[in-house]
């Protein structure tokens, strides 16, 4: 045996002489046994540990894991937020409150896109992104340990805006590329660090208050769209908070205005995008859909019928309107909007705006000529 096969073994064997009798037997453990397996197997876990305000306090490995091996063994270590809220309530309280605190969807969407092997796009609250959103056994939402790196549970790098740019990055969630590009992340003259980070205006555990999830009611005359208009005490709440965040170093009638052209871009996004669907509904309505959804695998949620949004997936024999729909309802319109309130104008304006009305501009074209094909079909017989 080789000598990089035989290290990695003979500290195998080491561990299991220390870790496995203890689980066979389901004794508990204390917390300096955890850290005798632990210090062999993950050294650096144990060094952010006792580098960690959690050390001072103390507090101990069975207090946050409990001292079940099979258990700790079957959820992988896992904590569920309800353990961090017996010492921390007021910033669970908080956090529940927040985006990052609920089942993503109420919990809808995601047994349908986890395991359906046709689907493209679409989020899981099982990996990546959304595992800040996921579920305990004991009914709590939320992985304390995204922001907070574990075992050190440091402060100051649950507000380093890197640990954000983990999920808030790429196509569709470019917060991190938009702040990046204003003045906010500039050296502040004033303080360490940036002018502004990501915790400066979302705070730091309920990250949606102020918010407006959703269109700002500007005018009674809109046509409808798919995101809804939200109700003036809700909005007028949610813009109060936002303002006074914008308030240390902004005047309130300018964060005011900066933020009322924010709303405007949403809302022009939203209409092309609504556009583009009525386009891909009328099609499917009238029989012209190519590769209708009736005659491919059935979407798990809704059957052979065409979806428009939340739930939509779709395989390799869907259309080219529902994919150009697509992108331009998941990846196009976000990053738009995004970028409004992270203040990059100028790819909202030349990117992103773009590319939404080129989107709609080739969808008009293929209604066209699907339509002229359908004419003369019928001419011919």
């Amino acid at each position: 045996m080789s000598r990089l096969l035989a290290f990695p073994t003979l500290i195998l064997l080491i561990a299991a002489m220390g870790c496995g009798d203890a689980a066979e037997a389901k004794s508990p453990a204390s917390s300096e046994s955890c850290r005798d397996c632990h210090r062999l197997l993950h050294p650096r876990l144990i060094a952010d540990l006792e580098s960690s305000p959690h050390e001072r306090v103390p507090v101990t490995c069975d207090e946050c894991h409990g001292d079940d091996h099979d258990i700790i063994f079957a959820v992988k270590g896992a904590v569920s937020p309800l353990v961090c809220a017996k010492c921390h309530e007021k910033e669970w309280e908080e956090f529940s409150r927040s985006r990052h605190g609920r089942y993503l969807k109420e919990g809808k969407i995601d047994p349908m896109l986890r395991e359906h092997y046709v689907s493209v796009g679409g989020c899981s609250v099982t990996t990546g992104c959304h595992s800040i959103q996921q579920k305990y056994p004991d009914g709590a939402v939320g992985k304390c340990g995204s922001c907070h790196p574990t075992h050190s549970f440091s402060n100051h790098e649950a507000r380093n805006p890197r640990i954000c740019l983990t999920c808030h990055a790429g196509h569709d969630n470019q917060e991190y590329e938009m702040w990046q590009r204003s003045a906010h992340s500039l050296a502040s003259p004033s303080k360490p660090g940036p002018i502004a980070d990501c915790v400066e205006c979302h705070d730091t555990h309920d990250v949606s208050a102020g918010m407006t999830h959703g269109l700002s009611p500007v005018t009674k005359i809109d046509p409808p769209l798919f995101i809804p208009t939200m109700g003036m005490e809700e909005f007028q709440a949610a813009r109060k908070i936002m303002l006074e965040r914008c308030a240390p170093c902004h005047g309130k009638r300018f964060a005011r205005e900066a933020l009322a052209r924010a709303d405007l871009w949403r809302r022009r996004g939203a209409i092309l995008v609504q556009a583009a669907a009525d386009l891909v509904t009328k099609l499917d309505a009238d029989d012209l859909l190519p590769h209708a959804p009736e005659n491919r695998i059935p979407n798990p949620a809704l059957g052979a019928k065409l979806r428009l949004g939340g739930a939509q997936i779709y395989d390799v024999d869907a259309s080219l309107p529902e994919r150009i729909y697509y992108d331009m309802r998941f990846h196009l319109y976000p990053a738009l909007w995004r970028g409004a309130y992270h203040n990059d104008p100028e790819r909202v304006v030349w990117e992103f705006n773009d590319a939404l009305k080129t989107s709609l501009d080739l969808l008009r074209d293929i209604d066209r000529r699907v339509r002229a094909e359908a004419e003369r079909r019928e001419a011919g017989k």
